[in-house]
Formats: C-alpha cells, structure tokens, sequence
C-alpha cells in the first residue's frame, strides 16, 4: 500500500527539519552516493506503483506516476506550513494519497 511508501512520514520529516532537506550542490563521491541512493529509492517506490497497476492495463506509465508521486512530495516543503495550513499533517499525507491512488487507478488515457 502507498502508506508503506511514506508519505505521511516524508511530510513529518519536512515539517520538523525543513532546513535539513535543502538541497546542496554536492561532488564527487558526494554526488555519487546521494545520486545513487535517490536512484534506489525511486526504483523501490516504482516497483511498489507498478504493482499496483491493474492487470487490465490502462495506458498510464508507472514510471511516470512514480516521478509525479515525487515531485508532489518533494515540493511539499514549499508550500506546507504547519501553523498556517487548513489541515493537519495526517489529513493532508490522506489527501495526497488518495489523490495519488485514485487518480492513478481509475486509469484513463493520457
């Protein structure tokens, strides 16, 4: 289940350390682990959303509804703030799970 994934608990991380999660321009062996650990990750998470493609097929690519499902977390420390938000962290991780799963599933054509 997308839960396993994390999404509740990458919005918790963002929201306790969000200077931690910045980004920095890194080399070398640097770059080479991190890029290495983003690539294992993101083909873990893709293993995940593929399978839960039906079996029937409905033409959405898993690889891209993977890369979707990552930037929609991944922008998350821009626009989340816990102390001005409408929702608390938990419903929010619910939201974008089922907007993810939902529209992911229902299929469609792209």
């Amino acid at each position: 289940m997308l839960d396993a994934i994390g999404v509740e608990d990458i919005g918790r991380l963002f929201e306790e350390i969000p200077e931690s999660l910045k980004v920095e321009t890194l080399e070398g062996d640097a770059y080479d682990a991190v890029h290495e650990r983003r690539r294992s990750y993101f083909e873990a998470v893709h293993r995940l959303v593929k399978g839960l493609q039906p079996e029937s097929g409905h033409g959405l690519s898993s690889w891209v509804a993977t890369a979707n499902l990552f930037g929609m977390i991944n922008w998350f420390y821009q626009w989340y703030d816990a102390g001005r938000s409408q929702v608390g962290l938990d419903d929010l991780a619910a939201h974008q799970t089922a907007l993810f799963l939902d529209g992911f599933l229902a299929g469609g054509t792209p």
